[in-house]
């Protein structure tokens, strides 16, 4: 069995992700860390589940609001050493999802829910 924890991003907070309602999204409370830095809660992952692995939904970018907010805070998740970094932030072409894994994240997620066109996804897949 794999574990692969999620980070939903949101204004610079992890948040607690209630069915798809994103206006009621509150800074995440774990009995892992006191914060919701994302930095502290990946670390705590890490040291304290021994995970390596995290999914990052960046709902910021997924929403289409300030696509490359996060951007710093992505590239100081993927140099966590030993953390492996899943991304979803709303990558719906082949240079977007192309700058990501030069960033430092091993894989990209193309998601329906950004997802232009199908032949967007057959470039992405051809390319990548």
């Amino acid at each position: 069995m794999r574990l692969i924890p999620v980070i939903d991003l949101l204004d610079d907070h992890a948040v607690h992700a209630i069915k798809g309602t994103r206006e009621h999204y509150r800074p995440v409370q774990s009995v892992l860390c006191d914060t919701s830095h994302p930095l502290a809660l990946a670390a705590a992952f890490r040291d304290q589940l021994r995970l390596s692995e995290i999914y990052i939904a960046d709902l910021n970018a997924i929403q289409g609001f300030s696509p490359m907010r996060h951007q710093s805070l992505i590239g100081d998740l993927c140099r966590i050493e030993g953390m492996r970094i899943i991304l979803d932030a709303g990558i719906s072409d082949v240079n977007n999802a192309q700058a990501w894994l030069d960033h430092g994240v091993q894989k990209v997620v193309i998601g329906s829910e950004t997802l232009g066109a199908l032949d967007d996804l057959r470039s992405i897949s051809a390319r990548i």
